[in-house]
């Protein structure tokens, strides 16, 4: 008799092994007993791509298994290279990497730099981010004057992301993005910007953030994550889809042309996925993050048929999307269904280096 590894193999004959078992990951989790020393992380190589792997809990059910460097498949070594980097730990800071100093991949070895200069968010459920003790929000100018005590080098910075945060309002998210941004540039900056938020909704404040950026290119990733869970992910999410659809479409006649929604594979029932993504997949790319729980209780978040078949949920995902959007959507998030191409990413991370020393 064939077992249910077997039988979806089948099924989907132009999804690799390795794809395959990277869904089984993300939906049944890895148990690894070390996990309060620090998350592992680690990259899943083929002959073609790179996923990169950060557990976030240790799954004691999990049919996969990391120990002693080594993941396992109801015991047995998994049929493609395990490259192991090293343990992380959880806290938040002001800015962080993307790129080859991380060891985190980035699509055409790009260097890309995460701002978060207010940290301090009540935010969604699902969020993992631990406020660290003596953690406050700070000025985009006490920030700046942080990446250089760091020694950022601002003009290697391909792209500043921008994680806001809850802000009072989006008239101060615009604010700190284009005071941090007018500093930066005085120190080197010359790359684009990425903007993961929800609070710039009026069509007249976006105007008013490509305005202030100028010749800076602006991505635009409205933070939808589900369409059938958002008062339960955040309070401040409650609209209807039809309203964030209207505002989409706001967002993107003031000027935004590249326009994301974020969205979260896992959260929704299949039936709620089939009605709304062509929807939203007409007016915006897809930012896409497989979701994995942060804490035990939050795996009561999943949908039954993520958790009962996530193999088979995330298969299914991957080929409407693929369908709505003439092929793979390759990008930076380390949670999406398709994994870094090879060619378009950094030598480095198939080389058996774990650092640039």
């Amino acid at each position: 008799m064939k077992n249910s590894f077997e039988v979806i193999r089948e099924k989907y004959p132009g999804i690799p092994d390795l794809d395959l078992h990277y869904y089984g990951m993300k939906g049944r989790g890895i148990n690894d007993e070390r996990i309060k020393e620090g998350r592992p992380k680690f990259h899943l190589i083929d002959d073609s791509k790179l996923f990169s792997v950060v557990p976030l809990i240790s799954s004691q059910d999990s049919p996969y298994r990391f120990e002693k460097e080594v993941l396992t498949y109801k015991g047995d070594e998994l049929p493609f290279r395990i490259k192991n980097i090293g343990r992380i730990g959880r806290n938040p800071a002001y800015f962080y990497y993307r790129g080859i100093q991380e060891w985190m991949p980035t699509l055409d070895s790009e260097t890309i730099l995460s701002i978060n200069f207010q940290p301090v968010c009540k935010g969604c459920d699902w969020c993992c981010r631990e406020i660290e003790k003596g953690t406050r929000n700070i000025s985009p100018e006490e920030g700046v004057k942080i990446l250089q005590r760091e020694g950022v080098n601002l003009t290697n910075v391909d792209k500043m992301t921008f994680v806001t945060g809850m802000y009072r309002d989006g008239e101060e998210v615009v604010d700190n993005i284009l005071r941090t941004v007018d500093l930066t540039k005085k120190d080197g900056f010359n790359g684009r910007v990425l903007y993961i938020g929800a609070q710039v909704q009026d069509p007249s404040l976006v105007k008013i953030l490509i305005q202030g950026l100028g010749e800076t290119p602006l991505k635009y990733a409205y933070t939808l994550e589900t369409f059938s869970q958002r008062e339960r992910m955040h309070i401040k999410k409650n609209g209807t889809l039809e309203e964030v659809l209207n505002i989409l479409e706001g967002i993107k006649n003031a000027g935004v042309d590249e326009l994301e929604y974020s969205y979260m594979p896992g959260l929704d029932s299949m039936d709620s996925f089939y009605e709304w993504m062509p929807k939203f997949s007409r007016l915006a790319r897809p930012h896409l993050s497989i979701f994995r729980p942060a804490e035990e209780d939050q795996e009561n978040l999943k949908d039954p048929k993520f958790i009962e078949d996530p193999i088979e949920y995330l298969c299914s995902m991957r080929l409407a999307f693929e369908k709505e959007h003439g092929g793979p959507i390759y990008q930076n998030n380390l949670a999406s269904l398709w994994g870094f191409p090879k060619e378009r990413i950094n030598p480095l991370f198939f080389t058996d280096k774990t650092s640039l020393g």
